[in-house]
């Protein structure tokens, strides 16, 4: 492999990685302000707050679930980057 190429390899996968990464805070960010919200909404109910723990609980599935999502998809897109840079001779 001559130096370009390796050179050009190496910026391939840390550009892979770097988008990964970003991508993965990003996905973060939002499910830390998913939680947030929900949490505050629980935090500030009054009364037996039953309503507030089922959307409290709710809110937090499905800011994992779109978390567990977005973090695959990242990593997915950051093998095909590498599997190609990698490919590439």
């Amino acid at each position: 492999m001559s130096i370009a190429a390796h050179d050009r390899e190496e910026a391939d996968h840390r550009d892979a990685l770097l988008t990964a990464a970003r991508d993965i805070r990003a996905a973060v960010r939002r499910r830390r302000a998913a939680a947030s919200e929900a949490l505050g909404a629980y935090d500030g109910a009054t009364g037996d707050r039953l309503v507030e723990a089922i959307a409290f609980l709710r809110a937090i599935k499905e800011s994992d679930r779109a978390y567990s999502e977005a973090r695959a998809s990242a990593l997915e897109r950051y093998a095909r980057r590498f599997q190609a840079a990698s490919g590439r001779e």
